[in-house]
């Protein structure tokens, strides 16, 4: 199971990009897979990532550092290298390969050249085994829990709904005033809009309150289908709307529209 992990980009100083959107270098975390792209409540880019628990190492493990846990002379390197890997906590091992080498004998002549000593054959073993990967929490990173990581994604999707809706009640109010000029002209006439009229107007003052996520904006009355300022709005949701990113998106995928 990987860590959930919630990390800022890094300055070229080294410092966590919390509080600018210059000079940004991805940080160095082995492992680093990133989920989610997002920003904070101040419009400062942060990551939802995953990173391993454990990596996996491979330990040259020579004869000076098992033989000191040799009883006698009579127990095998494969014992002593069992001792040694408790004594050094090592644990979740993968494979252990057991290779020969010489090395100069400790007890020859220390004056004569090493190339002119007598050699001895040791047992020497590389263990493969799974190591900890520990986080350095800061304020440029944190480590979550599964609750804190959802609680993340839905605020940040709140935030962004938010953007949404915002965006969709300065294109419906443009509609609106757009057509006020209408409403004026049959209160003059002491005329009525249409019912198709009225009830597109009153869709539009909806937006963006409807049950469940708008996914566009209402088909234009027939006295306005060829209005082109309107046929512009209406068709801006795809460019204004949906470019304002959420990870739980309720809009349908583009290719599920209806029509």
């Amino acid at each position: 199971m990987a860590q959930l992990v919630k990390h800022y980009f890094k300055t070229l100083s080294g410092d966590w990009a919390t509080n600018t959107t210059k000079g940004l270098v991805m940080p160095r975390i082995e492992g680093l897979d990133v989920k989610y792209w997002v920003t904070d409540s101040n419009g400062i880019q942060y990551m939802l990532s995953h990173v391993p628990e454990t990596r996996e190492v491979v330990a040259n493990v020579v004869y000076y550092d098992y033989s000191q846990y040799s009883d006698d002379d009579n127990t095998t390197a494969e014992s002593q290298l069992e001792i040694w890997k408790s004594e050094n906590n090592i644990t979740g091992v993968v494979t252990t390969e057991q290779y020969t080498y010489e090395e100069i004998d400790p007890t020859s002549d220390a004056e004569v050249p090493d190339e002119e000593r007598p050699s001895i054959e040791r047992i020497g073993f590389n263990v493969t085994h799974t190591e900890a990967i520990v986080l350095e929490t800061s304020v440029g990173l944190s480590t979550l829990t599964e609750e804190e990581w959802n609680t993340e994604i839905s605020n940040y999707d709140t935030r962004q709904q938010n953007k949404r809706y915002d965006a969709i009640r300065v294109t419906r109010d443009k509609m609106l005033t757009h057509t006020d000029w209408k409403v004026v002209q049959e209160l003059e006439t002491s005329g009525s809009v249409s019912t198709d009229f009225s009830n597109w107007r009153q869709a539009l003052r909806d937006l963006p309150n409807n049950v469940g996520f708008p996914t566009c904006y209402p088909d234009l009355p027939k006295e306005f289908e060829n209005d082109s300022t309107l046929v512009s709005l209406t068709g801006s949701f795809d460019s204004d709307v949906r470019p304002i990113v959420m990870i739980n998106d309720p809009l349908p995928e583009r290719n599920n529209l209806p029509g």
